[in-house]
Formats: structure tokens, C-alpha cells, sequence
């Protein structure tokens, strides 16, 4: 099996993350590495320590209304630039359309999360080979 991809996973819910984890081992065709973050403070620090084939941000993260600020926290303070995915149980939301996105995430309702990662979504984002590097 191909090295495992490196996800770094930003939701501030405990059910999501475990639903996460649940959807990820349903993969048999591929491995992954998850560091689950409930905070901006954590996913900062472990983004400072390694590097993510991908990020997973929920799109409402208290205390912020949108995925908007902590993502671009976290792009200026650790210098990611790899492909995003944002999970929102609401698609439909204002702050999702394509005009106020920051570069090229990939927004994703919450109920389509196992079909998408069942399909290889996650096994594309990770060849697409993120660099995360310390400013």
C-alpha cells in the first residue's frame, strides 16, 4: 500500500471527528494519517510540526461564522498552500459560493463526507502533494 495521506482535520465537534475516522478506516484501498484539531491554536501547532497532504476545515469553527479566517491564519502563519476541503452541513450558505472562496477549496456537504471519500476524493487531494513549511 502507498504511503499514508496526511490530513490534517480542523472541526471543533468530537462526533465529527470520530464520524471521520470511521469513514476513513471504510477505505480498504487506502491509509491515512489524520491529525484531528478542535481549535485554530492546535491545528497551528501541529501544521508547525509537519506536513499535510491536505486540510479539512469545517466551515463553521466558533468562534468564527465561516472557515474564512482560520484558513487564511492558517496559510500566513505556516505557509500552507495545499488543496482544501470544507465540510458544511449547509451548502448552501453565502460564504461558500464560489465568488468568496480564497483560492481553490473544494466545499463538501457533510452528507455526501463517506460516499466522497469512498470514491478517492481524499486519494486525489493527496497527490496533489502539499508542502507545509514554518515561516
Amino acid at each position: 500500500m502507498a504511503s499514508p495521506i496526511r490530513i490534517l482535520y480542523l472541526d471543533d465537534s468530537d462526533i465529527d471527528h470520530r464520524l471521520m475516522a470511521a469513514y476513513l478506516e471504510s477505505d480498504p484501498r487506502r491509509s491515512y494519517d489524520v491529525t484531528p484539531c478542535r481549535t485554530l491554536e492546535e491545528a497551528l501547532g501541529a501544521m508547525q510540526c509537519g506536513g499535510y497532504d491536505a486540510l479539512i476545515i469545517d466551515n463553521r469553527m466558533p468562534p468564527y461564522t465561516s472557515y474564512h479566517e482560520p484558513y487564511r491564519k492558517l496559510k500566513s502563519s505556516t505557509g500552507y498552500h495545499g488543496p482544501t476541503l470544507v465540510v458544511t452541513a449547509d451548502v448552501t450558505a453565502r460564504e461558500l459560493d464560489q465568488d468568496f472562496r480564497q483560492d481553490h477549496e473544494i466545499v463538501l456537504d457533510k452528507a455526501n463526507l463517506l460516499s466522497a471519500i469512498r470514491a478517492g476524493m481524499l486519494a486525489t487531494l493527496g497527490n496533489e502533494t502539499a508542502i507545509c513549511r514554518p515561516h
